[in-house]
């Protein structure tokens, strides 16, 4: 297994970037490709024996800023440390590639180059959580009011029982409100839902 870094991604990449890297190496059975400014990561990387055999650099000359807009910048900076790791995805030379960096562009750069699995509407960030008995898969489900009814409808609680879903597994969040189920699109300043929980099976 390859795992493709975003080594310039985050607050205080690549420092800590790095030091995550070297301290997962020996748990990590594959490989470690550091994606970044190349000098500067070897410049961080210990030498010699002390260097984990199963780290190496990939150079990405150009960084997009967590500030910046996603759209813009994946087009502005073809050769950024994001757009450089899901390159290696999509060419088969990683099997992952995770950044702590800008998400939007990350996932702009996603849908675009790596393209939706079949019969998914609507991307989301997933992010596994510890739980009581099981783990957690967290959910950012950024959605346009117009898609809402076409494909969350069947997992949505009834109104007047939050309690029952077609999957009890599965719970929802609202900025606002508690989220009951819809059948006209929601508004811009209505109570959409910024997440959901669902426990693996």
């Amino acid at each position: 297994m390859v795992i493709a870094v975003d080594a310039m991604g985050g607050d205080h990449a690549p420092e800590a970037i790095v030091t995550g890297a070297l301290r997962s190496a020996p748990q990590v059975q594959g490989e470690i490709a550091l994606v970044g400014a190349g000098e500067r990561l070897e410049a961080l990387l210990p030498g010699g024996s002390s260097r984990p055999r199963n780290i190496r650099v990939v150079d990405a000359p150009e960084v997009i800023g967590m500030g910046e807009d996603p759209g813009k910048a994946v087009r502005a900076k073809p050769d950024s440390s994001l757009a450089v790791c899901v390159n290696l995805l999509r060419d088969g030379e990683a099997d992952a590639a995770v950044s702590a960096g800008n998400s939007g562009a990350f996932m702009f750069l996603a849908q675009v180059r790596l393209r939706k699995l079949p019969g998914l509407q609507r991307s989301a960030i997933a992010v596994l959580l510890p739980g009581p008995d099981k783990p957690r898969i967290l959910l950012d489900l950024p959605l346009p009011g117009s898609t809402w009814p076409a494909w969350n409808t069947p997992l949505l609680p009834t109104r007047g029982d939050p309690a029952s879903s077609r999957d009890p597994r599965t719970r929802f969040w609202s900025r606002r409100r508690a989220i009951t189920r819809r059948t006209t699109p929601v508004s811009p300043t209505a109570g959409r839902p910024t997440g959901g929980c669902m426990t693996p099976p």
